[in-house]
């Protein structure tokens, strides 16, 4: 058997360390891309999406065919899904818009923007191309717990 000359031998060793530092370094930039994924859901757990939102809204108002509405009136809980399906969705809603869909009084969406407003959750904003429009959505902190509440309740959805 052949004996490597000292000069190959330490040029196969630096080769060898370039290689480990090179896995090193894709190992911790792996490392590092991991860490700035959002946390992972517990086992089995529905995403929260737009789409996820909308069948509860839609199991919301189903109610009212065999309940009377006023007995189930949530109207603070109504606009912080709708914003959340909103945002989720990429879609913008102006208060008179958000009265609409909501099928409320506007005195009372406006209380509960008011009031959802000073909690932190959502806040309006002036249309830079329209004066009269003012468009509300959720704050981050807002959408961060809606987000938070659907990843920890997937199976209380139906009673959302």
């Amino acid at each position: 058997m052949k004996r490597a000359d000292p000069a190959s031998m330490t040029h196969m060793k630096l080769e060898l360390v370039s290689e480990a530092q090179q896995v090193c370094e894709r190992m911790f930039g792996l490392l590092k891309s991991l860490e700035e994924l959002p946390p992972s859901s517990p086992e089995g757990a529905v995403p929260v999406t737009e789409q996820r939102i909308r069948r509860i809204l839609e199991a919301r108002r189903t109610r009212a065919q065999f309940f009377d509405s006023e007995l189930l009136a949530d109207p603070a809980w109504d606009i912080l899904l709708e914003l959340c399906a909103a945002e989720l969705g990429h879609d913008r809603l102006t208060v008179s818009s958000l009265c609409s869909v909501l099928a409320m009084p506007a005195t009372t969406t406006l209380r509960w923007i008011r009031t959802l407003e000073e909690g932190g959750l959502l806040q309006r904003s002036q249309d830079p191309t329209d004066d009269e429009q003012i468009f509300v959505h959720l704050t981050p902190a807002g959408l961060g717990a809606m987000e938070a509440l659907f990843r920890a309740t997937p199976a209380a959805e139906p009673f959302l």
